[in-house]
């Protein structure tokens, strides 16, 4: 995954709203999204079996981007199996505790994970010297696999009011190759580049949105995950 932009409190009636485009080489076999046996709603990499971006019934939110400039080791387990042990774990603050106890410097490669539920957001950032985490104010935060956070200008990002509006306009963004000189958010290219593409919209008192598409965002339309969404609702009823 290498970019996640997040609305944090910013859009009534969703706490938490995300967008994201995974960047990967496109070769590399995945699944649409699906309730695992978990219980949360997220794609999955076919290869390594962890997936890069999921939701669960309670509404939390968790992405990860790999930190293109330092050092991975393939012995190390597969970076998007942080993602599934958070989204087990229920609320934002749960699952960085979670994922504080894996050990996280000595077990997995450089990486930025984007938790966020509608209380609270968290970024931990695991490198080689370790891990760090934040937590993240209201607003709009955007992060990218070859940036820290706040690094990169996309525009004015205030999302409007009203949430098909909103994921619109995020949609918008995830085609966008750069406009007026600006980074690249759609990647071509003929091995590597942008593979699929989410949104998200976590609900407080609303329905979820998650809808999604694979191959390249400005050449495709997403479709909503009506089935996903309804057997990720009768989990929810069970809890």
């Amino acid at each position: 995954m290498c970019v996640l932009i997040l609305h944090h409190r910013a859009i009534p009636g969703y706490p938490v709203v995300v967008a994201a485009n995974r960047d990967e080489a496109r070769d590399r076999p995945s699944e649409a999204p699906r309730l695992w046996p978990a219980g949360f709603l997220a794609p999955r990499d076919a290869r390594a079996g962890g997936t890069w971006l999921g939701l669960a019934p309670s509404g939390l939110v968790v992405g990860i981007t790999n930190r293109s400039h330092e050092t991975a080791d393939p012995r190390h387990p597969s970076r998007g199996l942080l993602v599934t042990e958070a989204l087990g774990a229920g609320t934002a603050r749960a699952a960085v505790a979670r994922v504080e106890r894996l050990g996280f410097a000595a077990q997995q490669n450089p990486c930025n994970l984007l938790v966020a539920d509608r209380q609270d957001a968290f970024l931990l950032i695991g490198g080689e010297g370790g891990m760090t985490s934040r937590a993240l104010p209201p607003g709009t935060h955007v992060l990218t696999n070859e940036h820290e956070l706040g690094e990169i200008d996309l525009g004015d990002l205030t999302p409007p009011l009203a949430i098909d509006a909103a994921l619109d306009r995020l949609a918008a963004l995830c085609r966008d190759h750069g406009t007026n000189g600006g980074y690249a958010v759609c990647k071509h290219g003929e091995g590597y580049g942008t593979v699929s593409s989410a949104l998200i919209a976590a609900g407080d008192g609303r329905p979820h949105r998650f809808l999604a598409l694979e191959g390249l965002p400005c050449q495709s339309e997403y479709s909503e995950s009506a089935a996903e969404l309804a057997a990720l609702a009768a989990v929810s009823a069970r809890r």
